[in-house]
């Protein structure tokens, strides 16, 4: 809603703007190969198609979806500290959305 929440501002609609702005793209692929398209920019990763990331070091992510007005939440822990595991469950659920078969997913489609 641009920065805005029941008609007050509570972000500055260009603070919106810039978190989906995004990195350089070529720097972040010399560092990240399987992650082709993302790019890394304060503090968020950068996802491609209007959407950005918070990834925590034990699995947990928040991912902002701007154009389909949607947001993933994993909270929880996993022993290792390698968030990576969870990119294809979560590109998966992404692209189901995406094509409008979210609806079909089961539980075991999407393991935590």
């Amino acid at each position: 809603d641009g920065g805005t929440w029941n008609g007050r501002e509570v972000l500055p609609e260009r603070v919106i703007d810039g978190l989906f702005d995004g990195g350089d793209l070529d720097a972040f692929a010399s560092g990240y190969s399987d992650r082709p398209g993302w790019s890394y920019r304060d503090l968020w990763w950068h996802m491609g198609r209007g959407r950005i990331s918070a990834l925590g070091v034990h699995g947990q992510r928040l991912i902002i979806d701007r154009e389909r007005r949607f947001a993933l939440v994993r909270t929880g822990a996993q022993p290792a500290p390698d968030n990576r595991p969870f990119d294809r469950a979560h590109a998966d659920l992404l692209a189901a959305i995406e094509s409008g078969r979210a609806a079909a997913l089961s539980n075991e489609g999407v393991k935590s």
